[in-house]
């Protein structure tokens, strides 16, 4: 199966269970289902951190408890609706790793809570991190995350949210899929080739507000950044500055991304801005040519197409990296037009997992440090306890399990023996009884009597 056949029956998988929730009485009870285990070290627990220690049985598991940072972005209707950014992919692997080395535990539990959208991005998170990571495939990820595929919401892009393309998680799942598949990812060598993969160093750098939120697409083709701000010239100095913090932001000048663009051996910047007014000659001084594509999708559609031919031919002769920009933070409609087509034509995407890519990559909103990770203290397995013989009748089949495992098989055999209730012996049975156990005696005081149908439930799978 093609992978064009795969992600489609994925998303059909997706819409069957969506729709399938009111009618299909197992969709019903797959979503009271509180966890998701998949093959690796991660599991989602779909409540709160306290509830999911409770009823998680490895206990050691580390427990992490996700939810939304207010402090950081106070519109909590933007960000939750956006797909995680692969800056927040790679904290979330290495958090991943960090606690699980340094807890010495076994797996990693995400609690997502009751809520819709916490728990679409925590499930994306840990498909995200099964197919970077662990080389899962989308239908490994697929089928571990479909009983609980009816309380995933979509994604849709924040800045539009009236008008927005909404994605479904399978197509980011997708999208990382293929942009692994084409060597552009890499969070598993210590040497990652940094020709054909994103430097992810470079990425988160160059992705915080404060340093021009530019980032590679296509590793060695294609960088996308915000429009250029048209500042005002100095009256000291004559010029105008690269940067300018104002209005509670900070804006980058044409000079700022000029002298980064050259850094990347940028060749070529294509404008899909239709309005901006800032001076471009920055980029011509700096030997980058200029090109204005995609700048409205109201034009003809004979001029559309027109446009991403010239942008696909450019993208094949151009030698060096293409820069593009919208209008404002994001690509806009023409700029994802353009690179949608770009993905499409050369690289194998499909329309859908080429918009999660550039929403995954180069996200329009501001969704940098929208989650909060709490990691519970781990906690050992509890100790043995020490019983006295006396109060050894006051303590319940499941208090017993805590025993050593011979411990526990013997004190099961002398008590299928037993006439009555533990509750109903006297002290001096129970001293005679536990002394035979404890010294290896064959024959307990009650050996003769036959077996209750009390204890029945001491036998078997309950006591290993």
């Amino acid at each position: 199966m093609s992978m064009r056949d795969t992600a489609a029956a994925l998303n059909s998988m997706h819409f069957t269970a969506s729709t399938a929730k009111e009618s299909n009485p197992a969709c019903q009870e797959s979503a009271q289902q509180l966890f998701v285990h998949t093959q690796g070290p991660l599991s989602l627990a779909m409540c709160s951190a306290q509830d999911a220690r409770a009823q998680f049985l490895n206990t050691s598991a580390v427990f992490v408890e996700v939810c939304m940072d207010c402090a950081a972005n106070p519109d909590t209707s933007v960000s939750p609706t956006s797909p995680c950014t692969l800056g927040q992919m790679s904290y979330f692997k290495d958090l991943v790793d960090v606690t699980i080395h340094g807890e010495k535990c076994a797996s990693l539990v995400l609690c997502a809570g009751t809520d819709g959208r916490m728990i679409t991005t925590c499930a994306y998170l840990i498909g995200s991190y099964m197919i970077l990571c662990t080389n899962s495939s989308l239908a490994d990820v697929a089928s571990t995350f479909q009983p609980v595929a009816d309380r995933f919401e979509r994604f849709k892009d924040g800045t539009e949210p009236e008008t927005a393309e909404e994605m479904t998680v399978f197509d980011c799942w997708e999208a990382l899929r293929c942009g692994k598949m084409q060597g552009w990812l890499d969070f598993t060598s210590e040497s990652p080739d940094l020709d054909r993969c994103i430097d992810m160093e470079e990425y988160i750098h160059y992705d915080n507000p404060a340093n021009g939120k530019l980032h590679v697409i296509i590793p060695s083709r294609l960088i996308a950044f915000p429009c250029p701000s048209d500042l005002e010239v100095d009256e000291e100095s004559g010029e105008a500055p690269q940067w300018l913090d104002m209005a509670g932001g900070r804006h980058f000048g044409p000079d700022y991304y000029a002298d980064i663009l050259g850094d990347f051996d940028v060749q070529l910047v294509v404008r899909c801005d239709a309005s901006a007014t800032y001076d471009d000659a920055a980029f011509a001084s700096r030997g980058l040519a200029v090109e204005r594509l995609g700048g409205a999708l109201e034009m003809r559609p004979q001029r559309l197409l027109q446009e991403v031919d010239r942008f696909l031919t450019l993208a094949r002769l151009v030698p060096g990296m293409i820069g593009i920009h919208g209008a404002d933070a994001g690509l806009g409609s023409g700029g994802e037009l353009l690179v949608s087509s770009l993905l499409i034509k050369r690289h194998g995407f499909r329309a859908r997992s080429a918009l999660a890519w550039l929403r995954i990559t180069h996200p329009a909103v501001d969704a940098q440090r929208t989650l909060r990770f709490a990691v519970l203290p781990h906690q050992p397995p509890p100790a043995v306890p020490k019983l006295a013989p006396g109060a050894l009748h006051h303590h319940s089949a499941a208090d017993l399990r805590c025993l050593p495992r011979e411990d526990t098989l013997r004190f099961a055999a002398a008590l299928r023996r037993c006439a009555s209730a533990p509750a109903a012996l006297d002290d001096e049975i129970w001293d005679r009884g536990w002394d035979a156990i404890t010294q290896g005696e064959a024959g307990p005081p009650w050996a003769d009597v036959p077996e209750p149908a009390v204890f029945e439930a001491l036998d078997g799978a309950s006591l290993h």
